[in-house]
């Protein structure tokens, strides 16, 4: 069970150089079980020259290795972010000790920091589990290892030391560039429950996971509609043709074509709609289509992920799918063009 407190206050933090820094809370957020508090965060807005600072001296641990390596952190200089924070399991039961009731903390938080400061009062004893910033026209965020970890376990990791900390690093990243089951095989042995029973509310738009793949697999491209659409080529064993990469950020779909590089006359559309019929019927992955109106014949193949999330394994397979199979049916259009007939224009293809 949660229970959210609303702060809008200014809290005190002693950074390791022992100077202090004061940042806005917005809220806080405990986690009861039992009955009993076991966790609270906080959601700070900082301005971005506060967050660089965060980001330089890794404070709230929010280290390199523990951040995700796909996401595009382009954060705009004149909007504010906010953080999300844990604070450091086994601090809560001391901080609330001489009360019963979530005031304690919160008296506790509104103080400032004196000769001897309060454990909660040190940067290094919170965990910064995500990072957002809303723009005019997207919203940038990302989250961090901290999400997915067990906060009992948290303590145990930070002891280990930088080693450990780039050994889970590049786990992560790993996990990230093959898809949720690595990464929930990765939450399991931090003694988290699987990712699908997240409820952490900041997930990468479809855009910027399709980019990252993009990215990754050293396609060049051009970017447009904000991002939304990367247009590409392609060049296979029977021809090169143009593809489209399309994100729908909000229905949360990601869509991949190649377009054929023909362009197909009014008299031949008949035979190449019952050519591209006929090879629909067999296929599993995605499907061909014909625009009567201009000629233009394509191969989409396509994922809503609402409810779920998209992950580079998927959009790897979206893609070479397609690609494979224009680069199949592509000498077969080219035979119904030049006069063969769809039958044996798709015998040829599939004999092949």
């Amino acid at each position: 069970m949660k229970k959210e407190i609303s702060l809008k206050q200014i809290l005190t933090f002693v950074l390791p150089s022992k100077l202090t820094i004061e940042m806005l809370a917005l809220n806080g957020i405990f986690r009861e079980n039992d009955g009993k508090d076991i966790d609270f965060c906080l959601t700070l807005e900082v301005s971005f020259d506060t967050y660089q600072l965060i980001e330089q001296e890794q404070l709230f641990n929010l280290k390199p290795e523990v951040c995700s390596p796909l996401i595009d952190r382009q954060f705009d200089p004149c909007t504010n972010l906010t953080l999300e924070l844990m604070l450091k399991p086994g601090l809560l039961p001391q901080l609330t000790q001489d009360g019963t009731t979530t005031a304690t903390l919160i008296n506790h938080l509104q103080q400032l920091p004196g000769p001897e400061p309060l454990p909660h009062q040190f940067t290094e004893n919170w965990f910064c589990l995500g990072v957002r910033q809303e723009q005019l026209d997207k919203t940038i965020a990302y989250r961090t290892l901290w999400d997915w970890a067990n906060p009992d376990q948290l303590r145990q990791l930070v002891a280990t030391g930088k080693d450990a900390f780039q050994q889970l690093g590049t786990q992560i990243q790993t996990a990230l560039l093959h898809g949720t089951q690595a990464i929930e095989e990765i939450s399991r042995e931090l003694g988290a429950p699987p990712t699908g029973d997240s409820e952490s509310p900041i997930s990468a738009p479809i855009s910027q996971i399709m980019a990252a793949f993009f990215n990754q697999d050293d396609w060049d491209y051009v970017s447009l509609e904000e991002g939304a659409t990367l247009e590409m080529a392609f060049i296979g064993d029977n021809g090169r043709w143009s593809c489209s990469a399309q994100a729908r950020d909000e229905e949360q779909q990601f869509l991949f074509y190649s377009i054929c590089p023909l362009t197909i006359p009014a008299e031949k559309r008949s035979a190449i709609a019952e050519l591209l019929t006929k090879a629909n019927s067999g296929l599993i992955l995605g499907n061909f289509e014909l625009d009567y109106s201009d000629g233009e014949v394509c191969y989409k193949t396509s994922i809503d992920v609402e409810g779920d999330r998209l992950t580079p394994t998927l959009i790897e397979s979206l893609v070479y799918t397609n690609v494979t199979m224009m680069d199949q049916y592509l000498p077969g259009i080219i035979a119904v063009l030049n006069g063969t007939s769809p039958d044996d224009a798709i015998a040829q293809v599939e004999a092949e």
